[in-house]
C-alpha cells in the first residue's frame, strides 16, 4: 500500500537506539528490532530478487538504494496509526525511497511476505519510472500485477459489485482508498482488474508504455492517452463494459459454488425435517403412555 503522508518529519527508526539493527545488501538498508532478525533476513533475501525482477519488467537499470524499516506493531501504530487503517500492513513513500513494514502480522499469512515485499518495492519503482503523479487505482493495480500476487481478483466479490451496481468509480480511487475493510478490499480488486483489462486489450507491455509516456508528458492523463489511444473517461466506460461481460455470469459459471449453496440448503431442510419428525414421534410416544 502506498501512502502520501502530508507531513515533512518522518521518524523511521525505533525509539530505542540500542535495539536498532541493520542488514545491508546492494539495493537495501533494512532496519529492524532484535526480535525480528529472522524476518529481516527473509526481507533482505526477497527484496533483492524482487527488485531485480521488477526492474527488468519496468526496464529500469539504475537503482537508487531503498530503506526498509521494520517496526513492532505498537510502535507502528503509535507513529502511523492515524494515517493508516487498522488492517494496514505497511506502506511505501517513493519520494523518500522508503518502505515501512509492521510486525507481527498475526492476521496475515506469513508465507505471503514475499508478495508484500514485492508489492512495496513495486510502488517505489513505479513512481521512479513515471516521474509524475499517478492515480491510486493504477498504482495499486500495477503493484499487484508486478508483485505477482496470486488469485488477487476475487471474481465473486467483483461480480457481486457489478450486479448490485456497487463498483467504485475510478475517480473516487484517484487520491486514496476507502478506510472500510470491505470497501478497501473491493478497491484493490477493482484496481487489479483494470490492469488485467489493459493487458488483455493492449498487450503485456502496455503498463510500461503508460509509465514511460507519463514520464515523457509529465502527466498521467496525457501519457495514458498517448499509450492507449483513449482518455481516462473512455477507458473507464470500456473497462466497466468488460466487467459486465466477464463477471456478471460468474455465479452461473461457478458450478462448485452453486452446488455448495444448494447442498447447504438441502442439508438445512433435511435437518429441519428430521428434527420435526423426532418431535412428532416424541409427542406420539407421550400420548401412548
Amino acid at each position: 500500500m502506498i501512502l502520501k503522508l502530508l507531513f515533512t518529519f518522518l521518524i523511521v527508526l525505533p525509539n530505542k537506539p540500542n535495539d536498532v539493527n541493520l542488514i545491508s545488501n546492494r539495493y537495501f538498508d533494512i532496519f529492524y528490532p532484535s526480535a525480528r532478525k529472522n524476518i529481516a533476513e527473509d526481507v533482505s533475501n526477497y527484496s533483492v530478487s524482487e527488485l531485480e525482477r521488477i526492474s527488468r519488467n519496468l526496464h529500469i537499470t539504475a537503482v537508487e538504494k531503498i530503506q526498509i524499516s521494520i517496526l513492532e506493531e505498537n510502535e507502528f501504530n503509535e507513529k502511523y496509526g492515524s494515517y493508516l487503517p487498522e488492517w494496514g500492513i505497511g506502506f511505501a513513500i517513493p519520494k523518500k525511497s522508503l518502505i515501512i513494514l509492521k510486525f507481527p502480522m498475526s492476521f496475515f499469512n506469513p508465507s505471503r511476505l514475499k508478495f508484500i515485499v514485492g508489492h512495496e518495492i513495486a510502488h517505489v519503482l513505479i513512481h521512479r519510472k513515471a516521474g509524475a503523479f499517478i492515480p491510486r487505482w493504477f498504482d495499486e493495480g500495477t503493484a499487484i500485477y508486478l508483485s505477482k500476487e496470486p488469485n488477487f481478483i476475487d471474481e465473486i466479490k467483483l461480480s457481486t459489485a457489478v450486479i448490485l451496481k456497487r463498483i467504485i468509480p475510478l475517480k473516487d480511487l484517484t487520491q486514496s482508498f476507502p478506510y472500510s475493510g470491505a470497501r478497501a478490499n473491493l478497491a484493490y480488486i477493482e484496481s487489479a482488474s483494470t490492469i488485467e483489462y489493459l493487458i488483455s486489450e493492449y498487450g503485456p507491455y502496455i503498463v510500461n508504455q503508460i509509465l514511460s509516456e507519463t514520464k515523457e508528458a509529465r502527466d498521467f492523463g496525457n501519457g495514458f492517452l498517448i499509450a492507449t489511444g483513449v482518455d481516462l473517461t473512455v477507458f473507464e466506460l470500456e473497462w466497466r463494459t468488460w466487467l459486465k461481460k466477464r463477471f456478471t455470469v460468474t455465479f452461473i459459471l461457478k458450478p462448485n459454488l452453486l452446488f455448495l449453496i444448494v447442498a447447504i440448503f438441502v442439508i438445512i431442510i433435511g435437518i429441519t425435517r428430521k428434527l420435526r419428525r423426532s418431535r412428532l414421534r416424541s409427542s406420539d410416544e407421550c400420548i401412548e403412555d
